[in-house]
Formats: C-alpha cells, structure tokens, sequence
C-alpha cells in the first residue's frame, strides 16, 4: 500500500488508516475501515474505545522499561506513555511505502 493511500488514525497510537481496499475485486466501503465514520461507533465511542486502550497500554507497558530495554524500543514506549502524535511515531519507525 502507498502511503497516498493512508490517512491518519484518529488516535495517534493507531497508526494509518487505509482509504481503500478491495478484496477480491470488490471495493470494501470506506465506512468499514474508519469506524469512528460508522453510524454504529461515531466519534464518542471511538474516542471513547481509544481512551481505553491509550490507558491500558499504559499500565502495561511499564513493566517493560527496563535496562536491558533496546533504545528504540523504549522510545516507543515513552511515546505512548507521553501521548506522542502520529508524526512522534512516524519519526522513530518512518514508513518506506
């Protein structure tokens, strides 16, 4: 996928979206792949949903950050445990689409 094709997920920690698929030659609507678009979720309930993964990510990952911890790796964690955007992620693992 190129990355013209990608847009930003709402929440940062979710990376890119795609804007289109088609899986075996039919077109999958845009409204199954953002799902804060669908009727049945929205904005509040994705937003909602992401809060509570952003939070149990967070109380996970601390168990992680230790010494032996590869740099990048813990970059990454510091990132998502300071709420880091879309670009703070983009710059530790850039994409080569």
């Amino acid at each position: 996928m190129r990355a013209d094709q990608l847009i930003p997920a709402r929440c940062p920690l979710f990376g890119y979206a795609p804007q289109d698929i088609t899986l075996d030659g039919q077109p999958v609507r845009r409204t199954l792949l953002l799902p804060d678009q669908q009727s049945q979720v929205g904005e509040e309930a994705y937003d909602a949903g992401a809060t509570i993964l952003t939070d149990f990510f967070k109380t996970e990952l601390q168990a992680f950050l230790t010494d032996e911890l590869d740099p990048l790796g813990r970059s990454i964690i510091e990132t998502c445990l300071g709420d880091g955007t879309i670009e703070d992620y983009e710059a530790l693992t850039p994409m080569y689409l």
